[in-house]
C-alpha cells in the first residue's frame, strides 16, 4: 500500500514526540522512585501520554484511510 507522504511525516512526528515523552515520564517515574514520599502525580502523567498516544492512532488510522494500493503493471 501506498500511504499519502504528508499524513505519514506527520504520523511519525506525532509519534516522535510521543516517544520523547515517554523517555521524559520514565524518567520522572524512576528519579521519583529515589526519595522518601515520591512527588508523582500518575493521573497527570497519564492523561497526557494517552491523549498523545490516542492521537498517534488516529493520525495512523487515517494514514491508512488515505491509502491506496499501487497497481503492478
Amino acid at each position: 500500500m501506498v500511504c499519502d507522504k504528508k499524513m505519514s511525516n506527520i504520523h511519525f512526528a506525532i509519534t516522535f514526540v510521543w516517544l520523547l515523552d515517554l523517555i521524559r515520564l520514565v524518567f520522572n517515574w524512576q528519579t521519583s522512585l529515589l526519595v522518601r514520599h515520591p512527588t508523582l502525580q500518575l493521573s497527570d502523567y497519564l492523561t497526557e501520554a494517552g491523549t498523545l498516544f490516542a492521537v498517534c492512532g488516529v493520525l495512523f488510522l487515517l494514514a491508512l484511510g488515505t491509502a491506496h494500493r499501487e497497481v503492478k503493471k
